[in-house]
């Protein structure tokens, strides 16, 4: 019997052609398929796993990457626990673009959720994102760095396992954040003389 059980609302976004759908399908189904159609708007897929104890349900949200879809991306951004912000290891402009995309997540949804930087084709050569740009870009934007290749799986498991933990992590420390809330109950109105 598991000790917990969790449900999580992860959203991938990036360019057009990075990958997000074939991440999102090796993960759910463990296939790749290089014929995909651009996906339109967000396209929802779950999955149930266990890791370390705890059963995790998995709903992911796949945004459109085409710039004439971009206005319907941010309305599927609600609510979402982790973002993983995917670019093309051997497409520059794809890695120029991260930062935006991280910047319209924090638009809609804040900062308080997990964000994931995701390189995607590490199994193609030649890759031309620099390792030590993706390092620098990291570290400012404060973004844990995984690659991952969807067509041979490579780094996919990882992607997961580590934005469910970060995702524990960060509802862990949330928790144990003092309140800062005045209780109203405790206020007494003696000083003002009033029943």
């Amino acid at each position: 019997m598991l000790d917990e059980s969790i449900e999580v609302k992860i959203i991938f976004v990036g360019n057009a052609n990075v990958g997000k759908t074939s991440i999102a399908s090796r993960f759910i189904n463990g296939t790749f398929s290089n014929i995909l159609e651009p996906t339109v708007g967000a396209a929802f897929s779950s999955k149930e796993v266990e890791l370390n104890g705890v059963k995790c349900t998995f709903n992911l949200w796949d945004t459109a990457g085409q710039e004439t879809y971009r206005y319907l991306v941010p309305m599927y951004y609600r609510n979402a626990d982790i973002a993983v912000i995917v670019f093309d290891l051997s497409n520059q402009s794809s890695f120029n673009d991260v930062e935006t995309w991280v910047e319209d997540v924090k638009k809609n949804v804040g900062e308080s959720i997990v964000f994931l930087l995701c390189g995607n084709k590490c199994d193609i050569d030649p890759k031309v994102v620099d390792i030590d740009s993706i390092s620098s870009l990291s570290r400012r934007m404060g973004l844990i760095y995984v690659e991952t290749s969807a067509s041979n799986g490579d780094g996919i498991s990882k992607l997961f396992e580590i934005a469910i933990s970060e995702h524990l992590k960060k509802k862990d420390e949330k928790s144990k954040m003092p309140s800062n809330s005045v209780n109203v109950a405790t206020k007494t109105n003696k000083d003002k003389g009033c029943c």
